[in-house]
């Protein structure tokens, strides 16, 4: 079973512009975030997702320090960032995470991708129910629920987020 996790990654937020790149005790968030993603037993490779934006140059100093893959595609059709992302591994299931939670639980991450895999979902959240903090959320979805997302996905708010259309 091939499992890739995609970490959605930019420094152009509104409300605190760059903070993935703020520091805590030497450490950015990004990297904090990714070394915690790599604790996954069950993760098999890791990309951070990010812009053609210049200003994200940095992230992927961050992903290439942690050494993890990362791609770089359209700002604002996230959806197709994440797929052009993953589609030359010929993963089983994508594992959906914010870059912007740097204290992810690998445990919990685990948890929620083996629900996925043993129950057969196209897509699986620990979102449901809100029974975990805020920067906990976890999304697993099949490969091919992404690419039919992908390819039949019209409307900006399908296409500026991962998941509402595999949810749909």
């Amino acid at each position: 079973m091939k499992i890739i996790a995609v970490t959605q990654a930019r420094t152009g937020s509104s409300r605190l512009p760059a903070k993935i790149i703020k520091k805590i005790k030497g450490k950015t968030l990004l990297q904090i975030h990714l070394e915690r993603i790599l604790k996954s037993k069950v993760i098999n490779k890791i990309i951070v997702a990010t812009t053609k934006n210049k200003n994200d140059n940095r992230i992927t100093d961050i992903a290439k320090m942690c050494g993890v893959k990362y791609f770089r595609g359209n700002e604002n059709d996230v959806l197709d960032r994440f797929y052009k992302a993953t589609k030359d591994y010929q993963a089983d299931y994508i594992v959906r995470l914010t870059s912007d939670c740097p204290l992810i639980d690998p445990k919990l991450i685990d948890s929620v991708i083996n629900v996925a895999i043993h129950n057969n979902y196209d897509y699986y959240a620990n979102t449901f129910e809100e029974l975990y903090p805020d920067g906990q959320d976890i999304e697993v979805f099949k490969f091919q629920a992404l690419k039919s997302a992908w390819n039949l996905a019209k409307l900006d708010s399908e296409r500026e987020h991962v998941t509402p259309f595999i949810r749909k």
